[in-house]
């Protein structure tokens, strides 16, 4: 299985060498970008609202300690609705990871160097 980097990177790479198989990848391969993008996107919301959220609990504990209650019950109503944000948007990812793997599936794996194109094992 061809990793996502590699798919990144060198697109056009494995575009030329899968046309060696009979192959035609760059629909396929678009579609893993694509779909790379959209779950990298949501990673990246993910990890900053779970920065803040952390944030937000090493700030609880500081206006417990001075005896600020009020504000610490508001902080971690705050830290609440930032665990249900998280949880929505890794509920958005589940799916577009599972397509992702799937079409990584579909392509095969690349020939090798020395392998000339051609119709048949001749």
């Amino acid at each position: 299985m061809l990793s996502i980097n590699l798919i990144r990177e060198k697109k056009d790479f494995i575009i030329d060498r899968l046309k060696i198989k009979n192959f035609d990848a760059e629909e396929i391969l678009d579609r893993i970008l694509e779909l790379d993008a959209s779950r990298r996107e949501i990673q990246i919301k993910t990890d900053a609202l779970q920065s803040e959220m952390n944030s937000i609990s090493k700030h609880i504990g500081a206006l417990m300690k001075e005896g600020r209650k009020e504000e610490a019950d508001a902080a971690r109503e705050k830290t609440y609705l930032l665990k249900e944000e998280i949880k929505l948007l890794q509920d958005k990812a589940s799916p577009i990871e599972e397509e992702l793997r799937n079409e990584i599936i579909r392509l095969p794996n690349l020939p090798y160097k020395l392998v000339a194109p051609g119709q048949s094992a001749d």
